[in-house]
């Protein structure tokens, strides 16, 4: 803060006003890169508090100055809301920054304006939870408060995809039953709503094999096990390319390694394939590539053969390591 009222005090002839108004070459303000966070990923809870109230301090600064900053976008459509959402620090870091942001906004729909890829504000926090493991309340805090403040959970993306559409695409590193988030966004949104290419919350999730639990509970919530996609696909044919996608460290050499994580790969696939049997699902159901879910299977595992054989073939079979990687069917 010092820094910033040093650089104010001696800003020559220009107003302050227009000082913080004045963009970067990628049209970036004052107030996105006070938002940007620290350099690199940090997430040591340990300073979080420091870290927000340096950052709420800075943006509470800008916006007093000037606060139709708000709702100015970078060359790529980018808002202060996007540049908060994607902040950094982790921990819930930026939660003081945002309700600062939310007080200034007097545009209704600047919380929804999307960026050149088409994501809004609730769609990259959503986006953005993934990589960052244990962070899941802070992310259903900020999703509660932008919901409260009018952010559509509807269209978040170009694909048209909705709020949990987009967390059942890319939760990687917790169920995402481990939090309130799933409610939070069906007291909003119906279950079985689509997107642009006909897919479900569940076409989405059962992808991901390592949501086990997050499949029985939207199962339980009422979501359509036999919902047909535009290329035909139930949620049954899609679990059948499902990928571990949580990280997985293991010794040995790479037969062994492979051997392990096809086991786990079987073993939480059967696992969804259960459920959705449980719940009604028709394994009889053909794709619009003439494919039943269990001809899929056996399509996706024995191309995994082939990439396997072609790996071993152009490596070698090397000294034991440590793998760490997805692992896909």
């Amino acid at each position: 803060m010092d820094a910033i009222r040093a650089l104010i005090d001696h800003r020559g002839d220009v107003t302050v006003e227009d000082m913080v108004a004045v963009p970067d070459s990628f049209g970036r303000l004052p107030l996105h890169w006070a938002l940007a966070g620290v350099s690199g990923n940090y997430t040591d809870s340990d300073n979080s508090d420091a870290i927000s109230l340096r950052m709420t301090g800075t943006v509470k600064l800008l916006l007093d100055i000037r606060p139709d900053t708000v709702n100015a976008s970078d060359q790529h459509g980018a808002t202060a809301f996007h540049y908060a959402v994607k902040n950094n620090t982790g921990r819930g870091a930026n939660i003081g920054a945002l309700r600062l942001l939310l007080h200034a906004a007097r545009l209704p729909d600047t919380l929804n304006l999307r960026d050149d890829v088409g994501t809004t504000a609730l769609g990259e926090v959503i986006k953005q939870h993934q990589w960052a493991p244990g962070s899941l309340q802070a992310v259903s805090e900020i999703i509660d408060m932008l919901l409260k403040h009018g952010a559509d959970p509807r269209a978040c993306d170009s694909l048209g995809r909705n709020a949990l559409h987009g967390l059942c695409s890319v939760s990687r590193c917790e169920s995402i039953t481990a939090s309130s988030m799933v409610n939070q966004l069906l007291d909003h949104l119906q279950i079985n709503e689509t997107d642009d290419l006909g897919c479900t919350a569940l076409h989405y999730l059962v992808r991901n094999l390592d949501q086990v639990d997050a499949v029985r509970y939207l199962v339980s919530r009422g979501a359509d096990v036999n919902a047909v996609d535009l290329k035909g696909n139930t949620p049954l044919h899609e679990v059948m390319k499902g990928t571990i996608i949580k990280p997985m460290e293991e010794r040995g050499n790479r037969e062994e390694i492979t051997g392990r994580l096809k086991q786990a790969l079987d073993h939480k696939r059967n696992a969804i394939i259960q459920i959705l049997l449980g719940a009604g699902a028709s394994e009889e159901v053909v794709n619009a590539a003439g494919e039943t879910p269990r001809q899929v299977l056996e399509r996706v595992t024995e191309e995994r053969a082939h990439r396997s054989a072609a790996m071993y073939a152009g490596r070698g079979r090397g000294r034991g390591e440590v793998v760490g990687k997805e692992v896909s069917a």
